[in-house]
């Protein structure tokens, strides 16, 4: 390729626009392969964390007197696999799921979607809490993947309204926790903000990159600061539908569970609201 047409030749060619355009185009490009390989990081070691956070919460709730982060590691990648293979099936499921809406709603020419919308706010909010009892049953109580599906998805219609007050409260919580996290997040734009509309303005490139340097300096700064924070919330979150679900299923905290609670073998014990 003649060098004329080097990004080096664009760069040193180019007009404020051609620039803007490069810098943003190399700052996707980046970004998006950095994304897809962290994505891939994350997934792992949120699923080993995950495992972790559940055995640890499940066995003091048991009793245990002293836990082990190298055992609990240790124990998670027993469940690794199985934990992988149920994300891959709700995986499919979704896709299954979007594929039959998108059909119903050109069958339909749309109307449909006055009955589906409402539908599937309905099934994502149910899903979303009977996959947190689904994790809980797969590591906690060491089940297969279906009989794991099947007793919570019990355990749910048996206690739906006290599900459904959980599901509400977690929701709030996460609304306000991303309202907050993102706050930063818009004041972190701000100068790279102001370098942009500066540059614009003043047909100079002079404010473009000091004012971009700074908006990714404070960036790189968040980014584990959130990742922390929002590892926080999650494990908070988590552990009180671990809770939740031993409540329901007739455990309480240790031993203290009378034993009149106790669930009889495959049965699961009603709220008395549900």
């Amino acid at each position: 390729m003649n060098a004329s047409y080097g990004l080096v030749n664009v760069w040193a060619q180019g007009d404020l626009v051609t620039r803007t355009v490069l810098l943003v185009l190399l700052a996707m490009s980046v970004a998006s392969w950095l994304v897809i390989l962290l994505r891939l990081i994350m997934a792992a070691v949120g699923t080993i964390g995950q495992i972790g956070l559940i055995n640890g919460t499940w066995q003091l709730e048991e009793g245990a007197q002293k836990i082990s982060f190298g055992a609990l590691i240790k124990d998670g990648w027993k469940d690794f696999w199985k934990i992988i293979l149920f994300k891959l099936l709700l995986i499919g499921v979704g896709i299954a799921l979007a594929l039959a809406v998108i059909i119903l709603t050109v069958v339909t020419l749309f109307c449909g979607l006055i009955v589906i919308i409402p539908a599937l706010f309905v099934y994502s909010f149910v899903y979303w809490i009977v996959v947190e009892y689904i994790l809980a049953a797969l590591v906690g109580d060491s089940m297969g993947i279906f009989d794991a599906i099947a007793k919570s998805w019990t355990v749910f219609k048996q206690n739906w309204i006290t599900s459904a007050i959980m599901g509400l409260l977690v929701g709030v919580i996460e609304v306000v926790f991303g309202i907050i996290m993102a706050i930063p997040l818009l004041l972190i734009m701000i100068p790279g903000g102001i370098g942009v509309f500066t540059a614009i303005t003043t047909h100079s490139d002079t404010g473009l990159v000091p004012g971009l340097a700074v908006s990714g300096v404070l960036l790189l700064i968040y980014i584990p600061i959130a990742i922390f924070l929002g590892g926080v919330k999650v494990a908070f979150l988590e552990v009180n539908w671990i809770l939740v679900y031993r409540a329901l299923t007739g455990r309480g905290p240790r031993d203290e569970a009378a034993p009149a609670v106790e669930a009889k073998a495959g049965e699961v014990p009603s709220d008395g609201l549900g």
